[in-house]
Parts: structure tokens; sequence; C-alpha cells
């Protein structure tokens, strides 16, 4: 009968159930590449860092809503204003960008002018 010993997760097959298909040494270091492939250490801490901070999470997708509401009841109040307030801060705001874009880039340039 071939038995099955569980390594990380997977399963790997043990010819006989009383003895192991590989040494521990080797478990460890196959445990070690799949949580590796995987992401292991870096996705177990992301999950840490949203665990920690739910409560902030939950806080901003409450503001979000609230002021996603806000601006539903100024939209019906003062819809027509608004969306030309916004056509003309979308405007300003993307020169303002690409202004500050290309300052930062001549200011890099002349700090690293080999690059």
């Amino acid at each position: 009968m071939v038995g099955v010993k569980g390594v990380a997760g997977f399963c790997l097959p043990s010819p006989d159930p009383k003895k192991p298909f590989i040494s521990p040494e080797m478990t460890e270091q196959l445990k070690k590449v799949i949580m590796q492939s995987l992401g292991g250490d870096v996705v177990a801490t992301y999950a840490k860092d949203v665990y920690i901070a739910w409560p902030i999470v939950a806080a901003s997708v409450g503001v979000a809503f609230v002021i996603a509401v806000i601006y539903l009841i100024l939209l019906q109040l003062i819809g027509g204003g608004m969306i030309w307030l916004s056509f003309i801060l979308a405007v300003l705001g993307s020169a303002g960008g690409g202004f500050w874009v290309y300052r930062y880039a001549d200011n890099m340039r002349k700090e690293n002018p080999g690059d």
C-alpha cells in the first residue's frame, strides 16, 4: 500500500507508510522552494499587514462612501456648475501634473547628467 505524506499543502508519495519517502532535510528544502515559488513570506507579510490595518481600511471605505453620497447630493442641487468645475480642475490638474513631471525630469537630468 502506498502512503502519502503532506508537505506544505502538497502530497508526496511514500512507498512504505512506516518509512519516510524523503529525508526530513529534503522535506524542509522542498517546503522552502514551494513557499518561495508561491510568494511565501511576501504574501504572508501582506496578509498580516491587511489584518493589522483592517480598521483603517474599513474607515477609509466608510469615508469614501460618505463623500460619494455628499457629492451625488450636491450634483443634484448644483450639477451644471460642478460639472464645469470638474472639467476645469481636470485640465488644470493635468497641466500642473505635467509641469511638475517636466521640472522633476529636468532636475534629475541636472543631478545625473550621465544617465
